[in-house]
């Protein structure tokens, strides 16, 4: 004798978020960070973004627009259980940080600002950009530099890996007698 078993319990998703992300208050993402769906048992997923239309999911998927963005999701077992819609929010940061040189005397300092993500690090070298990124070092003070004429390069990175073009300033330094 085998009885049957009603299965009247909906699947649970889960949104998975992959690398790079960065998280605070809000869970800020590349355009390139995969983004899937995990189920607790086999079914049929279905996700939309910013309530757009449901599409059947098919495999990992990226967002490429810049900004906050709601994906919402729901999964349908082989017995017709329904989950409830459920969302989560992200924020996409598409866009690099920006680095400005300021000099004083003979002492240079730099400033990046980043609008999303945040910046992760700045990175610097005096008169010599070979070797970027690894050769280059690691901003955190204002620096010193001797008199003459130098090219400072720079960029920085945010949380989720947007990396600015490398840049460079050239200035000069006087003699003080």
């Amino acid at each position: 004798v085998v009885a049957a078993v009603s299965d009247h319990i909906p699947p649970l998703t889960a949104f998975v978020i992959g690398e790079p992300r960065f998280s605070t208050a809000t869970v800020f993402i590349a355009s390139t960070t995969p983004l899937n769906f995990t189920v607790s048992e086999p079914a049929q997923t279905s996700f939309a973004v910013d309530g757009g239309s449901f599409a059947v999911y098919a495999g990992t998927f990226t967002l490429s627009s810049e900004g906050s963005r709601l994906v919402s999701f729901f999964s349908v077992d082989p017995a017709g259980n329904t989950e409830v819609v459920r969302s989560s929010s992200v924020t996409v940061d598409a866009t690099a940080p920006v680095t400005t040189l300021a000099l004083s005397g003979s002492t240079a300092s730099l400033s990046a600002q980043d609008a999303a993500a945040g910046v992760a690090a700045v990175l610097y070298a005096i008169d010599d950009a070979a070797g970027y990124p690894e050769a280059f070092l690691t901003y955190s003070a204002p620096f010193f530099l001797a008199p003459g004429t130098h090219t400072v390069y720079f960029a920085a990175t945010d949380n989720v890996g947007n990396a600015e073009l490398l840049a460079s300033s050239a200035v000069s330094v006087a003699v003080v007698a």
